[in-house]
């Protein structure tokens, strides 16, 4: 029943990420970037509190204030710095929305799992292994959503996609932290800790940034979008401080690559029912990399280590980082040639 609960949460963590991806996507250009994840922020935090449960004040004065420090810096960067940055490097049209899902799900999954086995040593090389080879699954579903391709990493927007990239760094960070805290004091302090700093973050960059007056405008035919926004933003909030707090950073960041597949269902449903005209997605491809992504997913999930064995690094493994060192060494090369110039 345990890893029944286990598995449920890190899968809704996975969708509540795809509904705000879809949401954000919708209402991003619309409004102000602080108003649409301020909105989100505030009109979940109920949900959220009540989901999570409020711990009791006796419990949140026993607290160790390092536990209070990492929760409140940990939520502010999962659930306002990393998406606020994300919505800044999101522009109308572009990175494309294949590019833009895989630098802000995929990759952070990745930088999820290094961060965990950088700082506590609790990731095996396989699983390390596992979450390259969803990446490279990720990477070849939404290659594949059309033809010709939009997907063209660093090449067409290098910078506001490093900016995601950059996003993934302070979600991996404040992870570890969440997961820190959460760890020591429970699930209860720290998700209302981590939220409540999140929610005076986000208004705060709504006041700074002058926009206070469109945040109080909401207009009415873009309801069910803002809808969809709350409710995935406190599913996620939710699911991913209790999926930390049961299985770990790097299991948890196995539900990232949840997204991916979602979105493709969505489209597959569209395509079935032709509610969209012609399906561009190729998708033997497709379906391909959807089978090595869900493949890797599993190794993330069920490869975890014995705690004894945590931090073993056998000479296989230290040729196989080497080999694949080179090859992302090449890769990263093969960008700056004149061909993707």
């Amino acid at each position: 029943m345990a890893l029944v609960v286990d598995i449920a949460m890190v899968i809704a963590a996975g969708l509540g990420a795809a509904g705000w991806f879809a949401a954000s996507t919708t209402l991003g250009g619309q409004y102000p970037d602080p108003v649409l994840l301020a909105w989100a922020v505030a009109l979940a935090s109920p949900l959220v509190l009540a989901l999570a449960g409020l711990p009791s004040p006796a419990r949140v004065r026993k607290a160790e204030r390092s536990d209070v420090i990492s929760a409140s810096l940990g939520g502010v960067l999962v659930f306002a710095g990393a998406p606020l940055l994300v919505l800044v490097c999101r522009l109308t049209d572009a990175p494309s929305g294949s590019e833009s899902l895989f630098f802000t799900t995929a990759v952070w999954s990745v930088l999820a799992v290094a961060a965990s086995r950088a700082v506590f040593r609790d990731t095996s090389w396989t699983q390390a292994a596992g979450s390259l080879l969803a990446l490279l699954g990720a990477a070849a579903v939404v290659a594949n959503w059309e033809r010709p391709s939009s997907f063209s990493p660093f090449v067409k927007f290098p910078l506001l996609e490093a900016g995601m990239v950059a996003a993934g760094v302070l979600f991996a960070a404040g992870s570890v932290l969440l997961y820190r805290a959460s760890r020591s004091s429970g699930t209860r302090v720290t998700m209302s800790v981590a939220w409540t700093s999140a929610l005076v973050v986000s208004l705060g960059a709504v006041v700074v940034t002058g926009n206070t007056g469109a945040f109080f405008t909401v207009p009415n035919f873009v309801l069910p979008q803002i809808l969809l926004a709350v409710l995935s933003t406190a599913a996620f909030g939710v699911a991913w401080i209790f999926a930390l707090d049961r299985v770990g950073v790097a299991r948890a960041s196995a539900g990232l690559f949840v997204p991916t597949l979602v979105l493709m269902g969505v489209a597959a449903t569209e395509g079935v029912t032709h509610a969209y005209g012609a399906n561009p997605i190729q998708w033997p491809a497709a379906l391909a990399g959807a089978g090595t992504l869900v493949l890797g997913a599993i190794v993330l999930y069920a490869f975890a280590p014995a705690r004894s064995e945590s931090a073993t690094c056998s000479v296989w493994d230290r040729t196989s980082i080497a080999i694949g060192g080179i090859g992302i060494t090449l890769g990263v090369a093969v960008l700056f040639m004149p061909a993707f110039a």
